[in-house]
């Protein structure tokens, strides 16, 4: 899941995550931003299951259409499988991956409309994958 805090306070922030004993596959990437509306940031989200291929750009949220120009489109996925190299879509940043099997990206969109996230593979395996929008500040 993706979790988000609008309108933190200056200063050092810390993040608590606890996760239960059983839980098999624990994974945590954390970003700051700065820009982002401080009240009511978010405008839309997607998220999906499915099976991938190698093919550029083809590990897809599949579209969403923004509401606000400027907005930041923050997208994460995980490898099922944990063995593929991640690297982040066309016009994207890569931000973050850890062991391989998760990844971040982001760009700012200078126009509202539709949007997709998406990466690419080094191998054929099943993913999720959320595509969260904030409107800029």
């Amino acid at each position: 899941g993706i979790c988000y805090a609008a309108n933190a306070k200056p200063g050092a922030t810390t993040v608590t995550a606890r996760f239960a004993s059983s839980s098999s596959y624990r994974r945590i990437l954390v970003h700051e931003y700065q820009g982002v509306a401080t009240t009511n940031p978010l405008d839309v989200t997607a998220g999906r299951i499915a099976n991938g291929t190698t093919v550029a750009n083809n590990i897809s949220s599949g579209s969403v259409t923004t509401t606000a120009a400027g907005d930041l489109v923050f997208v994460a996925v995980m490898d099922a499988a944990g063995t593929a190299t991640i690297t982040a879509g066309t016009g994207y940043t890569l931000r973050a991956t850890t062991s391989s099997d998760i990844g971040s990206e982001d760009r700012v969109l200078p126009t509202a409309g539709a949007v997709t996230g998406t990466f690419t593979f080094s191998a054929a395996h099943r993913y999720l994958i959320s595509i969260v929008t904030f409107k800029a500040g």
